[in-house]
């Protein structure tokens, strides 16, 4: 015989065993989640570095002292995660793997704690359904497993800390406060936008203080006071890193189409929609079982998932600091998991919850990349593009015209001449470059248009052969063929780099 329902919102946990049908094989999901983390998260692992992480690099790879000096020079660059990087570099070398795997660690444990967290809400049947959602979601893998940068380390620590924030309203230890404080402050210290999960913490804090009597309001304020004096330290900081950020946005203001959008992926949206059609056709039953949830539960999930991304999107549309891009609001998606997770655990029948879980696994896992797991999520191939001009065997005198795609390089000093350990030129410090290189503006507009002719006069009048280097879709590029053509050279793509092709541009002669 089934236990009554719990009601009371005092607990987290709103499942009674035997509530929602008859147990499922454990095994079947557990397999989906390590499939789908295994092909989205650790194969594509070893691919070339993208933009961003070829920031990160150049911020790292001169050392401890010196990434700590490049991270606050350069905009978008978090110190505590460039020294530790810095660090790795030190003891393990600069290979992919090596960069991306404090990521997929972090990601890997997130996916842990999450597992905890819908065991704790509903059973473990739950937690398991949370993990498979979670690992499935290509923003997930693109923004966090598999990229060098800080976003999964500090997606880790909001998972962590809703947990001991939940553990320690539900039991009132001390130890968990303790937890809960610690990896609440550490989360901007890795990023500062993961800081509107702190709206989340308070929203639900405060409504169980208001609707539990032994909730304590003095180990709220307690717990608050320390927060606010473990940041501290970041107040320069996050006012340094503000301006600068704000005149490097390169996003655009997002309209009401995209914050709609932007709480459900189209892919796994298309996903459970698949698998609940060939559930329904494949189950003879399909009830769900409606469990009273907690009504702190329902305010933590919902607050959860939209906080984070109403925040960045007001912030896109008021602010000129665009940010409204997945990767400022991963912590809603660690939400998604869990209210979709815990929704497929409220089906009654066990083979439906499977058929649908093995729908969002398999099919996010095609729709990724296909036969190309080992591809670079980002299909940006620095690496092969590297690789491709130096086969050319080129003179080192040969110019080569290198189009990075950073926002800080729509506008270009008439100096031609460049450090080759300049920002600007990122990728070099990873996959060097022969020849002598010449930035080209990320923008087209008149300021660049006279710094190409300056170009044009002062280094390639004197050269029959160059190279152009560029991220693919770059808007000064087309206009660089057809300059190029009237001047008397024609080009031919050389090789394959996705994402970065390789030009070779040779003038005719008559």
């Amino acid at each position: 015989m089934s236990k009554a329902p719990t009601t009371s919102s005092s607990k987290s946990n709103f499942l009674s065993p035997g509530e929602t049908g008859e147990v499922g094989d454990l095994r079947v999901p557990a397999a989906l989640a390590c499939l789908s983390a295994f092909c989205l998260w650790v194969i594509p692992i070893g691919s070339s570095l993208w933009l961003d992480e070829l920031v990160t690099f150049w911020s790292s790879y001169k050392g401890i002292v010196p990434a700590i000096a490049r991270s606050q020079f350069w905009p978008g660059q978090n110190t505590a995660y460039t020294v530790l990087i810095a660090s790795i570099i030190r003891v393990a070398g600069t290979s992919e793997v090596v960069l991306r795997l404090p990521s997929l660690i972090a990601a890997v444990l997130t996916a842990w704690l999450l597992f905890r967290l819908g065991e704790t809400f509903l059973d473990k049947e739950a937690g398991i359904l949370v993990v498979v959602v979670f690992t499935s979601l290509h923003e997930v893998a693109r923004q966090a497993a598999t990229n060098a940068r800080p976003y999964s380390i500090a997606l880790l620590l909001v998972v962590a800390s809703m947990l001991q924030l939940v553990r320690w309203l539900d039991s009132q230890r001390l130890r968990n406060m303790a937890g809960f404080t610690v990896t609440a402050a550490a989360i901007p210290y890795f990023h500062l936008m993961f800081a509107t999960i702190y709206l989340v913490f308070f929203a639900y804090g405060v409504y169980r203080w208001l609707t539990e009597r032994r909730i304590r309001i003095k180990q709220i304020a307690l717990a608050a006071v320390v927060i606010a004096f473990l940041l501290a330290p970041l107040l320069w900081y996050t006012l340094f890193a503000h301006r600068l950020s704000a005149r490097s946005s390169w996003a655009g203001t997002p309209d009401a189409q995209q914050l709609v959008s932007a709480f459900m992926p189209s892919v796994l949206a298309s996903t459970l929609l698949l698998g609940l059609l060939a559930a329904s056709f494949a189950c003879r039953r399909t009830a769900a079982a409606l469990l009273p949830i907690p009504r702190s539960t329902a305010l933590l999930f919902m607050s959860w998932l939209i906080l984070p991304v109403v925040t960045a999107f007001v912030v896109a549309r008021v602010t000129p600091l665009k940010i409204f891009a997945p990767r400022y609001f991963l912590p809603a998606f660690a939400a998604l998991a869990l209210i979709i997770g815990c929704g497929l655990r409220m089906l009654t029948s066990a083979r439906m919850r499977a058929l649908i879980a093995a729908c969002v696994a398999v099919g996010s896992i095609i729709s990724y990349a296909g036969y190309h797991l080992n591809a670079s999520p980002r299909h940006e191939d620095w690496r092969a593009a590297a690789k491709i001009v130096r086969s050319l065997d080129l003179p080192p005198t040969t110019p080569v015209m290198l189009s990075v795609g950073l926002v800080e390089t729509a506008t270009i000093r008439s100096d031609v001449q460049i450090d080759r350990d300049s920002p600007l030129l990122c990728p070099l410090s990873k996959y060097p470059i022969p020849g002598r290189i010449v930035l080209i503006p990320y923008r087209l507009n008149p300021d660049s248009i006279r710094y190409m002719q300056e170009i044009s006069s002062q280094i390639l009048a004197a050269d029959d052969t160059f190279v152009v280097v560029a991220r693919k879709n770059e808007e000064f590029i087309p206009w660089i063929g057809g300059w190029f053509r009237a001047q008397g050279f024609e080009s031919s793509e050389v090789g394959h780099a996705e994402g970065v092709p390789v030009f070779l541009y040779r003038r005719l002669h008559h």
